[in-house]
């Protein structure tokens, strides 16, 4: 028997990749769904974390109060199989997170259908608020979105950053189970 949100193959063999179907029986997608660390045992991990690297906005969707999706874009931090983001320790998210840890992260490329391609965690959020922690996520996240920014050397973002570190939550987001899709591998067969 498989642990909550995993999904089995046939015969209770494990997760399979899975052909997506549009509404007339096409396959539009292939989905390789897994449980764990956001690059374990995908067919294309080293790809799927290149493209992970590469990205520059994750979309975090918690469960908001009153039942509805809250979505909202971010940058962000991989670290390992893990996704890392701040926002406001007052903000919506947080206190969404506060009350459900579970968050959805969504990675995506592409603007033509048959460039698509994709992951998304579903992820139990582990939240940072002391300053040593809040801290050194703010120097790596400075490095990395230094042109974002204005700044031009990497080195000087930090202090970019520095004074929101006292407000901020830093978000690790935990992957407990993962799906990608990649279109460009159908070759126009939607």
């Amino acid at each position: 028997h498989w642990p909550p949100g995993r999904v089995a193959g046939e015969n209770g063999q494990p997760p399979v990749d899975r052909v997506r179907k549009n509404h007339v029986g096409e396959a539009c997608a292939t989905v390789h769904a897994t449980d764990g660390p956001a690059t374990a045992a995908l067919p294309d991990g080293v790809a799927l974390r290149v493209e992970v690297n590469e990205q520059r906005l994750a979309v975090v969707t918690t469960n908001g109060v009153r039942g509805w999706p809250h979505s909202m874009p971010l940058w962000y931090l991989p670290r390992g199989h893990e996704i890392w983001a701040w926002t406001y320790g007052k903000s919506q998210k947080i206190k969404n997170l506060e009350r459900d840890p579970r968050a959805t992260v969504l990675i995506e490329t592409g603007s033509a259908y048959a460039e698509l391609r994709g992951v998304m965690f579903e992820s139990e959020a582990v939240l940072h608020t002391d300053e040593e922690t809040v801290g050194g996520f703010a120097r790596e996240l400075g490095a990395r979105y230094a042109a974002e920014i204005g700044v031009t050397d990497p080195a000087h973002a930090e202090a970019a950053f520095a004074p929101q570190v006292p407000k901020r939550t830093v978000m690790q987001l935990v992957p407990v189970r993962t799906s990608s899709w990649d279109h460009r591998k159908l070759a126009g067969t939607y």
